[in-house]
């Protein structure tokens, strides 16, 4: 997420009783590794977008 100012060493607090919605951060599970990202309705496709241009968005 270095494209929107977060970094790999910073700390995360998740508050796990909020709804995610349009433009929000989630934290995930991605092929065993917890991974920040948004949620983006790609037409039908539910992608998760990593804020870093180096990594695409990851089909879900």
């Amino acid at each position: 997420m270095r494209d929107v100012g977060m970094f790999g060493r910073d700390l995360v607090v998740a508050d796990h009783s909020m709804q995610p919605g349009s433009g929000s951060v989630v934290v995930v599970i991605v092929d065993g590794t917890l991974s920040l990202g948004r949620p983006v309705l790609d037409g039908n496709v539910l992608r998760l977008a990593f804020g870093n241009a180096a990594m695409p968005a990851y089909a879900l």
